[in-house]
């Protein structure tokens, strides 16, 4: 059995009084699930070595909490997978490349380095160009054909985009 409670305290009541006992009896409930939405009083402090009772200020967090959480359950119900691998991909390559790069200390790939870990998964890039300078990077403009997105390659950059 799963329960939400739902309390709306009126006003000059002791809300938080009837917020204790449906915290007490969460706690004694064995294996049940509980959340609770208190209207207007704080969220319980769990006591020391037992569950936390979820509050929330109101039903609609509570019920999309719950919501979540049988979506989530659903899924971890499901038969385990299979990873399939396409075919062409040569993993043990791109592993390779990669620890190259590590042990080398690099921070990033290069561009070379990038391509191709790119094609050992068989992703394909468009035309691309490696230059040094404005007039350089003008040409290769030149040579693609469409729009020209430009990267700067630098060790020394603090932000990549």
């Amino acid at each position: 059995m799963r329960s939400v409670t739902i309390l709306v305290p009126p006003l000059g009541s002791a809300g938080s009084e009837v917020a204790r006992a449906i915290d007490d009896a969460a706690r004694s409930a064995r294996g049940v699930t509980f959340a609770s939405v208190v209207i207007g009083l704080p969220p319980s402090a769990p006591r020391s070595g037992e569950p936390h009772l979820p509050r929330f200020d109101f039903p609609e967090d509570a019920a999309r909490a719950l919501a979540h959480a049988a979506r989530y359950g659903r899924w971890r119900a499901r038969p385990a997978g299979v990873v399939r691998q396409p075919a062409g991909c040569r993993p043990d390559e791109a592993a390779a490349i990669i620890a190259g790069a590590l042990a080398a200390g690099a921070g990033w790939l290069g561009p070379a380095e990038v391509a191709s870990l790119l094609d050992c998964y068989g992703l394909p890039l468009l035309p691309t160009r490696v230059v040094r300078t404005a007039a350089a990077a003008t040409l290769a403009a030149g040579e693609l054909d469409g729009p020209v997105a430009l990267k700067a390659i630098a060790s020394d950059l603090i932000r990549k985009k």
